[in-house]
């Protein structure tokens, strides 16, 4: 087998069943048997092309990086339909799922079975719009036009609009933590879960602790004052949010814990500092509520230090990878201490679930799927 590694981007379709989840069944599926997925679009609703008179098509337009030859991808492929039940009976009918390879590197391909780029995919809206949101710039090699343009000279009148499902079953606990280093991406995946299942959000205040840049400067003499002003910070937000209750939100996540507070301090204070802090949390920590589940979002340091550097936040720039391995030990030495809370942690080294729609599907798999009483560890896949 070649080791070479080629860029292709792939369709899928499906209008019988519960299509949302075939296209996510698929998507595990290209993951596991046609190479790693890079990126995944939207899901686009569309009338049927051809024979119209059946049931909506859901598509999805999926990157990967594979090692597989156009053909043996092919055939890939077709083992994926075969093993979700696709049955051919008619062409255009109505289908579990279809996966089609739209482009395969720059490459131009036309045999017996297979042709590269797909000979009909300038002239399908359900193909071009998907492909449009992630890749626009990408350019026909046969045509010498880039996406964008293809969609916006596309005969096809079949409309395509942004799929939005139905809400999704309800988290299966009402307060849900997600934990992590600096730059494991929790904020960003409960803003996530807040909007897709309609939870209130409750977010850390972080960059407004005046001390901070200056911690990140000189941490021995501003330690103390940076974490009395976290602790006091954190704990006004909590005690309005968790007091709050409304019939229309099911469930609570929020991107920290109060008892973070406690683990940064141990780790960034002196003994006698520390003793002092730890009684003044104690006070503040007994009407607190436990989470009903934590999520950690585990990365090595050097994906932190990469996520850091990319959302460039200037006071964040100069934190050392040693004190990421501090922080990150902090954690490990909690979660050793029985909890009284279920823990997930979740390894997610180089996964983008902000963009990935199949890495996020995958975390929220293992939310809804696992029913820890002490601490479990899972990863994402890619």
């Amino acid at each position: 087998m070649s080791t070479t590694v080629h860029t292709a981007w792939l369709h899928t379709g499906s209008n019988m069943g519960d299509r949302a989840e075939n296209l996510r069944a698929a998507l595990a599926h290209i993951g596991q048997s046609a190479g790693r997925v890079l990126q995944s679009s939207s899901v686009y609703q569309t009338q049927a092309w051809g024979l119209t008179e059946q049931p909506d098509f859901l598509n999805q337009v999926v990157q990967i990086a594979t090692t597989l030859s156009p053909q043996t991808l092919l055939e890939a492929a077709l083992l994926i339909e075969k093993s979700m039940g696709r049955e051919r009976r008619e062409k255009w009918g109505s289908r579990v799922i279809d996966i089609d390879i739209l482009f395969y590197d720059d490459a131009v391909l036309h045999e017996e079975n297979l042709h590269i780029p797909h000979p009909q995919l300038h002239l399908r809206n359900f193909v071009l719009a998907p492909l449009c949101e992630i890749a626009p710039d990408l350019v026909h090699p046969e045509l010498n036009k880039n996406i964008r343009q293809l969609l916006l000279e596309s005969p096809d009148s079949l409309t395509t609009e942004t799929y939005t499902p139905a809400r999704p079953r309800p988290l299966p606990y009402p307060f849900i933590v997600v934990e992590g280093n600096i730059g494991a991406g929790k904020t960003t995946l409960c803003q996530m879960l807040a909007r897709d299942y309609g939870s209130r959000l409750i977010l850390e205040q972080f960059a407004e602790n005046p001390f901070l840049p200056y911690f990140y400067n000189n941490p021995e003499r501003y330690a103390f004052p940076v974490e009395l002003f976290f602790m006091t910070e954190r704990h006004k937000q909590l005690q309005e949010e968790l007091q709050q209750q409304s019939l229309f939100e099911e469930s609570i996540i929020a991107d920290y814990f109060f008892l973070k507070t406690l683990l940064f301090a141990k780790n960034n204070l002196p003994e006698e500092e520390y003793r002092l802090f730890q009684r003044l949390f104690s006070v503040l920590n007994a009407a607190f509520p436990k989470p009903d589940l934590l999520v950690f979002l585990h990365r090595p340091v050097e994906s932190l230090i990469h996520n850091i550097k990319k959302r460039g936040r200037s006071y964040e720039q100069d934190i050392s990878p040693d004190y990421l391995r501090q922080i990150q030990q902090v954690y490990f030495d909690f979660f050793k201490s029985e909890p009284p809370f279920p823990i997930i942690i979740i390894d997610v080294e180089n996964a983008d679930f902000q963009s990935n729609h199949h890495h996020y599907q995958q975390i929220l798999d293992i939310i809804h799927q696992e029913k820890p009483t002490g601490i479990v560890r899972r990863m994402v896949s890619l």
